[in-house]
This record gives C-alpha cells, structure tokens and sequence, in this order.
C-alpha cells in the first residue's frame, strides 16, 4: 500500500475524531478482547475514501423504516418526556432512515 500523504491523513484523523467509534469484542476463542475502530456514516463517500485509505472494506445500508418507538414522540415512550420536544407533528423525524454505510 502506497504512503499516505500528509493532508489526507489528517482528514482520516479528522473523520476519525468525529465519527469514530472503539468497541471491543470479547471472543472465547481469543485469548486477547479484539478492539474494533468503526466510522458509520450516511456520507457514503466519506466512509468509501476512508475504506480506499486504510484498505478496509465497508459496509453499505440500505435506507430502512424507523422502528415504531423512534417514530413516536417523547411523551409516548420515555418515562420522563422531554420538554422542549412536545408531541407535535412538527417535532417528529421522518419515517424513514436514511442508507448509510460502516468501516471496520
């Protein structure tokens, strides 16, 4: 693999700092936990030249419908309903999610 030039790895290091996520995996058929950098993006290109930069293979989403508790207000599900988010029609997301895409 070709040398990183300077500018993009700062931009990786930039997508990383926003949208990076650590998980770590615990496997019984691993002595060691597995530690796992993911960016999830709905910028596909974003994720698609970070996957072409590190050589990792991405993940594309398609758009999918929210589930019934996300579509709902605040009042209707959480136990303790947010103020500045009354249950109006104006304050709801759209029903659908929108396709987006994952790099390990």
């Amino acid at each position: 693999m070709p040398a990183i030039p300077r500018e993009k790895f700062a931009w990786m290091a930039a997508v990383l700092d926003m949208k990076g996520t650590i998980i770590v995996k615990s496997n019984q058929t691993r002595a060691t936990p597995q530690i796992v950098l993911m960016v999830e993006s709905t910028n596909v290109g974003v994720v698609a030249e970070l996957g072409r930069l590190t050589g990792s293979v991405i993940e594309p989403r398609e758009s999918r419908f929210r589930p019934a508790w996300m579509r709902r207000g605040c009042i209707t599900h959480c136990p303790e309903p947010d103020v500045e988010y009354p249950e109006q029609p104006d304050y709801l997301p759209p029903p659908v999610l929108p396709s987006r895409a994952r790099c390990r």
